[in-house]
């Protein structure tokens, strides 16, 4: 939920998020909210989890498409 991930991100990561993206928190964190689930179902083709170097490479291109 958006409230899980204000938690997990902190104010000041959703802060920033936000800001880059010209929005306000809760609207960010309710993106983030949407957006997770999809990432990681992609992430995990037919519920297999792949090896730790792809979970890495992913999280980077998340983080850096987040401006985190």
């Amino acid at each position: 939920s958006a409230d899980d991930l204000s938690r997990v991100f902190g104010r000041d990561q959703l802060a920033q998020i936000a800001s880059r993206a010209g929005i306000g928190e809760d609207e960010a964190a309710g993106g983030l909210a949407s957006l997770l689930p999809e990432f990681v179902n992609q992430l995990t083709p037919q519920g297999q989890v792949p090896d730790q170097g792809e979970v890495d490479g992913a999280l980077s291109s998340l983080q850096r498409s987040l401006g985190i």
